[in-house]
């Protein structure tokens, strides 16, 4: 079984998601955890959680004001993008290596990051 996990801040909210991948029946899950109340052991949330799902790996790049998330999924070296509402009526793929990255400015230091969820997790 192969796993990623992973951490982002989507539209503000610090996020740790992860995915299993069972390479024997080519079967996967994503799940997706939100942390409503910064700091808040307690407040994680699953707002995500995809059973059967074929793909290697799967990351939240972008949350939209509905609520519906942009995923990047990996299945044999290409990257197909969907929401977790559903697939889109066309999925780009790209046939090159190279994820894309959202950036918001801050002036949190991002290692006092790492280390206060490496407390509360």
């Amino acid at each position: 079984m192969k796993s990623n996990y992973g951490v982002s801040v989507l539209r503000g909210t610090f996020c740790f998601y992860c995915t299993h991948y069972r390479w024997r029946n080519m079967e996967g899950t994503f799940q997706l955890w939100i942390m409503k109340d910064y700091g808040v052991k307690e407040s994680w949330t699953e707002i995500i959680n995809l059973k059967e799902t074929h793909f290697h790996s799967i990351v939240p790049k972008y949350r939209f004001a509905d609520g519906d998330i942009l995923l990047c999924c990996k299945l044999d070296g290409h990257s197909v993008f969907m929401t977790s509402k559903g697939p889109f009526g066309l999925w780009p793929q790209i046939d090159i290596y190279q994820d894309g990255v959202v950036y918001t400015e801050s002036l949190i230091f991002p290692k006092s990051l790492i280390l206060h969820l490496i407390n509360y997790v």
